[in-house]
């Protein structure tokens, strides 16, 4: 099935402009449960969240992979579309300017933001012609950039809740310009076409389902204790990190997404312990950076337990994401055995670690089990792929990271009422599961899939 690149550019557009607006969303409720933000206002915040959000993805990152794409299979067609882009993106940073001063939110940097807009299409465009030429470090390049942007705002000296917005959603952008910069439609060594059979779609899909259900379980589990043990105050100071951490998961997840064929091959251990090294040193480096200064504006009795809390859980989405590419290479090589043992076994490590902990540290200790637990899971689960086979690897993130969105998104504005949240991410688990294994964007995929693998 070949797809025009304006097909391409339309669902990547529609694609960003929903996780904009996602993520818009989410940070208005979370500031609301926070305390941080008064109901007379959230309408308001929610509404300029979005409106900036949903314009931000589409002027800065909507076009990026569509644009790769059109560049890899069709050089004319896609430097058309390269201009076209351009050109409607100055449009709506044209119209954003205008529009900046006119919104009435104190301490809102709208000449830096004016500036970064007229930017942005220069910048995307250069990234879509450097990733179409394997031009990898443009990656590293972008993430910097949007990593001392977001850092340099989030230090501005104000207490404003948008702005606190704008810098989170700038944050947030600086770990999926990595993937936006990195994509490939080319076929990577080791991808092998994703079958599209209902059994074998279930068999992949369902066990997906509950892994998101087995993270929300750990935290949950993490919450009910901190409730029974040492009371709401504890409670709160946790639930906050969180809420913090969960976005920058699934961020995390979706910026290693393209190394996970490399992981999934023992040949390029080096590569994976590379990778790994870098994540681990930039990401906690530049989260310690800012996140204590979040849990002050966003909490307005922020406790010293609640920023030891938020630095341990800040670890956290590395780890989540390498034991998310683990289980998904074993659910796919058959072993899904395995991998519900060793989804069981760290909910009973996590338990006891619990038990343990909490008592001694609130919070933190809490925190710590949960990085503790993760981290083994992780570990176990890579020590069972020894042995290297084709895998499906990037179709199969494609079918995973919504449900991982969707679940990340849950766990952020849920509020911690223990068994409700725990039936309604089960619910949106499974619901994410069978929409996604009986639809036909599932045979659409194993159609582009088979495309690229033929010669």
């Amino acid at each position: 099935m070949n797809r025009r690149p304006e097909s391409i550019l339309v669902s990547q557009v529609v694609l960003l402009g929903g996780q904009g607006l996602t993520l818009a969303l989410g940070l208005a409720v979370t500031a609301r449960l926070a305390g941080a933000l008064p109901w007379s206002d959230f309408g308001l915040f929610a509404f300029e969240a979005s409106l900036f959000a949903l314009f931000g993805q589409i002027v800065d990152g909507g076009w990026g992979g569509a644009l790769v794409g059109a560049l890899v299979r069709n050089p004319d067609a896609g430097r058309r579309i390269l201009r076209r882009a351009a050109l409607l993106r100055w449009g709506v940073a044209a119209f954003l300017i205008v529009l900046l001063p006119l919104v009435d939110v104190p301490g809102l940097p709208w000449p830096w933001i004016a500036a970064a807009l007229l930017v942005f299409p220069l910048r995307t465009g250069a990234s879509a012609l450097a990733a179409a030429r394997q031009f990898t470090p443009n990656a590293a390049v972008g993430l910097a950039v949007q990593v001392i942007f977001a850092t340099v705002v989030l230090l501005l000296p104000t207490r404003d809740v948008a702005l606190i917005g704008l810098a989170a959603r700038e944050g947030l952008h600086a770990l999926l310009i990595g993937l936006v910069s990195r994509f490939r439609w080319a076929p990577l060594p080791g991808d092998a076409p994703l079958e599209a059979a209902p059994a074998f779609r279930l068999r992949v899909l369902l066990p997906l389902s509950l892994a998101s259900l087995f993270n929300a379980l750990y935290l949950y589990q993490d919450l009910y204790l901190l409730e029974r043990l040492r009371g709401p105050e504890a409670l709160a100071d946790y639930g906050l990190g969180v809420r913090l951490v969960t976005p920058l998961i699934a961020a995390v997840g979706l910026l290693l997404a393209p190394f996970a064929p490399r992981l999934a091959r023992r040949s390029s251990v080096r590569g994976a312990a590379a990778v790994t090294a870098t994540a681990a040193v930039l990401f906690p480096c530049v989260f310690f950076g800012f996140g204590a200064g979040l849990v002050e504006v966003l909490h307005a009795a922020a406790r010293p337990e609640a920023r030891r809390a938020l630095a341990v859980l800040a670890w956290t989405p590395l780890v989540v994401a390498f034991g998310g590419a683990a289980s998904l290479v074993l659910v796919v090589r058959g072993r899904t055995l395995a991998w519900c043992v060793l989804a069981a076994g760290g909910f009973v490590v996590n338990l006891v670690l619990n038990l343990a902990f909490i008592p001694r540290w609130d919070a933190t200790g809490a925190a710590i089990a949960t990085l503790i637990t993760e981290g083994a899971v992780a570990g176990l689960a890579w020590w069972t792929l020894r042995a290297p086979g084709p895998v499906p690897c990037r179709p199969l993130f494609r079918l995973a990271l919504p449900i991982a969105a969707v679940q990340a998104v849950a766990l952020t504005v849920w509020p911690p009422r223990i068994w409700t949240g725990v039936l309604v991410h089960g619910g949106i688990a499974l619901a994410a599961a069978a929409l996604l294994t009986f639809s036909p964007p599932v045979a659409r995929i194993r159609e582009e899939t088979d495309e690229e693998m033929s010669p």
